[in-house]
């Protein structure tokens, strides 16, 4: 399983995270998650919601029996 990490850290208002990745040479993911409109902490709280996320993304992606990705 292949993936990627990125941040869409442009400028000090934007508080957004972003994450893609492959799962194989058929299949691709995204995740985004939205900052809090300059709130304190919002930055914070959108990469913490894309860590927990992808992580449980992962977690189940890797629970599925061969041959039952498709279903994922």
């Amino acid at each position: 399983m292949q993936e990627k990490q990125t941040s869409a850290a442009s400028g000090p208002e934007n508080q957004d995270d972003y994450r893609a990745g492959e799962l194989n040479s058929d299949a691709a993911w995204g995740l985004v998650c939205d900052g809090m409109g300059g709130a304190r902490g919002g930055r914070e709280a959108s990469v913490s919601a894309c860590d927990v996320i992808e992580h449980s993304f992962h977690e189940q992606y890797a629970q599925c029996l061969p041959g039952d990705e498709e279903k994922f």
